[in-house]
């Protein structure tokens, strides 16, 4: 994680100044932000997500990336950083983004929804902004992006409601989470799984129990940011990985 992370960033900000770049567009994390608990959380807040706190370290690598690019890049280029929610799209990773979580629920095939939720956003949205960002982003600053803040019984609900199937019908609590994901990585060692069952790792559990929702106030007044619906994604990543393609394990 760290080599992707940081030392890829590193490596792409070196690449940049030799280039004289002299704007640079960053697309991060929410997670780089740190982590909420159903108030909205804006570009201010306190990190959260390190070692002593929540301990995740895919937003402990984030924030670094940040770091070492603003580090990198401070008397050659204006950075400006993009920190999105949760992406729903299709075409997105297969094995850990939320496209497969939409066709697991599609398929009927997820037995529980976590008490939490989660700022979801369109690749479109992002895509926007990041053009918006090239001549009205401020250099230095991080920008959050989210669509629709949701709780998992929402975005759960309606990605059942538009692949017209039941949702799940049963929601667990922090402490069931915590068990569940104990259970699960003990079955991922004993069983040599690649992951856990579920994806439910400790540090899943840890962010599926709260409610991860953050400002766009900074966006929607420096980049004339308009949130939308994620409804058409949603439908778009239903298509796409009904494909047989997805299904192989390929990409259209």
């Amino acid at each position: 994680m760290d080599r992707v992370n940081v030392q890829g960033t590193a490596l792409l900000a070196r690449c940049s100044r030799k280039a004289n770049v002299t704007r640079f567009i960053y697309i991060s994390s929410c997670a780089a932000i740190g982590y909420s608990d159903g108030m909205n959380m804006d570009e201010s807040a306190a990190f959260n997500g390190g070692h002593n706190d929540l301990d995740i370290a895919y937003s402990v690598s984030k924030l670094a990336s940040e770091r070492v690019l603003m580090n990198e890049l401070r008397n050659t280029a204006h950075v400006i950083i993009l920190n999105p929610g949760a992406v729903i799209s299709p075409y997105s990773n297969q094995r850990w983004g939320w496209a497969q979580v939409i066709k697991k629920i599609a398929d009927e095939e997820v037995p529980f929804i976590p008490i939490g939720g989660v700022g979801f956003i369109e690749g479109g949205s992002i895509a926007n902004a990041a053009e918006a960002a090239i001549t009205r982003g401020k250099h230095g600053h991080r920008y959050l992006l989210v669509d629709e803040n949701l709780t998992f019984f929402q975005a759960f609900n309606r990605v059942a409601s538009l692949a017209e199937v039941s949702a799940p019908k049963f929601v667990i609590g922090k402490r069931l989470l915590n068990i569940t994901a104990s259970f699960c990585t003990l079955a991922s060692q004993v069983f040599n799984l690649d992951h856990p069952p579920f994806m439910l790792a400790p540090e899943v559990a840890r962010l599926l129990s709260r409610k991860l929702f953050y400002s766009t106030a900074a966006a929607r007044h420096d980049l004339g940011f308009v949130p939308s619906t994620i409804d058409l994604s949603i439908s778009s990543t239903l298509e796409w990985v009904n494909d047989t393609s997805y299904i192989n394990g390929g990409s259209k």
